[in-house]
């Protein structure tokens, strides 16, 4: 089957000769992207981040709306002059009020902490004194993996958001787990146990495991 159309007093044949080579341009659909999103949190957030000293005039930015690309490590600040960027090697820390539990959190620059010798690029969220916790946040891109057959999986790429908890001591970064926590704290180590029992903790959890440590910190 042959279609034709004119245009600028010029015939053009869109047929089978498309497939041989012909002057018609082709016209690609726009890549499509990815879903989920690179941002520790979408919404963007109050905080106040503390700049490394020398990098700018001021040596911190109070309340400013911000969102952080994981993926980049970058700021994206909102300003009346439009988003702004800073990469995050200029921030030292960070501090916000979480929007959904009301707490305030604090997140260091993870290149002050080391995983088996090696700094981190990124921002732990950091909590406790005597041993801390460190939460750390990375963005892995899963590609699309749907399969027709069977209609499982995903039609798109997506980002998916990674938390891994690590305890921290001598600025040095070790795994959350229960063996790890009682050689660090083994000068409290029959009471944290008591106190695990007697909460019913489950370590894997942060929210249980900071409950742990304040108790650390307490004793």
């Amino acid at each position: 089957m042959w279609i034709s159309f004119a245009h600028a007093q010029s015939m053009y044949m869109v047929g089978s000769p498309v497939e041989r080579g012909s002057p018609l341009n082709e016209i690609k659909s726009p890549a499509r992207p990815p879903g989920g999103s690179v941002y520790l949190e979408k919404e963007w957030t109050m905080a106040t981040l503390y700049l490394v000293k020398g990098y700018l005039s001021v040596d911190q930015l109070q309340g400013v709306p911000m969102k952080l690309d994981l993926q980049s490590n970058t700021f994206e600040l909102n300003s009346p002059s439009g988003v702004k960027g800073l990469d995050g090697s200029r921030v030292e820390k960070f501090h916000w009020v979480n929007s959904k539990t009301g707490v305030e959190e604090v997140f260091f620059n993870c290149n002050k902490f080391k995983l088996d010798g090696v700094p981190l690029l990124g921002f732990c969220k950091i909590t406790g004194t005597k041993i801390q916790l460190a939460n750390y946040s990375t963005i892995k891109l899963i590609p699309a993996n749907y399969n027709m057959t069977f209609n499982t999986g995903s039609k798109e790429d997506e980002f998916v958001k990674n938390n891994t908890l690590y305890l921290v001591k001598d600025n040095n970064l070790i795994i959350a787990n229960k063996r790890n926590l009682f050689i660090l704290m083994n000068d409290k180590e029959p009471e944290i146990k008591a106190f695990i029992k007697e909460q019913r903790i489950n370590i894997n959890k942060e929210e249980e495991l900071i409950l742990v440590i304040n108790y650390y910190d307490s004793i």
